[in-house]
């Protein structure tokens, strides 16, 4: 089963998604009594089914570790790639990985914001 979360661009915070839905054509709905409204401006933000430190991490988390000795930072947005949740890592070697193989490679990963509520973090990536 997919786990989503809901961004409203228009209000720029993620919604309660009791009444919104997604028809068959990807397009976001709200259900409002007795009508659908299209709600072009509401992300649907998709949990990886991976996470770190008991927290879920989904697309667009903005997350940062360390690694080797002397510890080098690495901060990464969780993206999806043909058909894999991944992170892009282009101060190390491989320059991107599988979500789940970051998770397992890097101790304390930790989440510091995403994308949407965020987006001064991925200035600088």
């Amino acid at each position: 089963m997919i786990k989503l979360k809901f961004w409203d661009s228009v209000n720029n915070g993620f919604c309660d998604d009791s009444d919104i839905f997604i028809s068959s054509d990807g397009c976001v709905y709200r259900d409002l009594d007795d009508e659908m409204l299209l709600e072009p401006f509401i992300i649907p933000v998709q949990y990886t089914g991976v996470e770190s430190r008991g927290v879920e991490l989904y697309l667009g988390d903005v997350v940062q570790s360390s690694f080797g000795i002397p510890p080098i930072p690495v901060k990464t947005v969780i993206e999806f790639d043909d058909g894999a949740f991944i992170v892009k890592t282009p101060r190390l070697f491989p320059t991107w990985c599988v979500l789940s193989e970051f998770i397992s490679c890097f101790s304390e990963v930790e989440v510091i914001g995403n994308i949407y509520e965020n987006p001064d973090l991925v200035g600088d990536l």
